[in-house]
């Protein structure tokens, strides 16, 4: 069973995953002139940001609640 260590280092993986996906994102998007795609990457980089987000959130619930 995973102890509070092991889900906060997932929780850290998870958040370095997001954070690296929405810098590639941002990054192809300085490399394409397609408009469609690069409105596509604007999302992806957006849908990153709120995932970041809710690893927070799962963060501070695991510190406050489980021992």
């Amino acid at each position: 069973m995973l102890n509070k260590k092991d889900f906060l280092e997932f929780c850290d993986q998870l958040m370095a995953i997001e954070i690296e996906m929405e810098h590639e994102s941002i990054e192809l998007m300085r490399h394409i002139d397609n408009e469609e795609a690069v409105n596509i990457l604007q999302k992806i980089a957006s849908d990153e940001r709120r995932h970041e987000k809710i690893v927070r959130e799962i963060k501070k619930i695991i510190n406050k609640h489980y021992v």
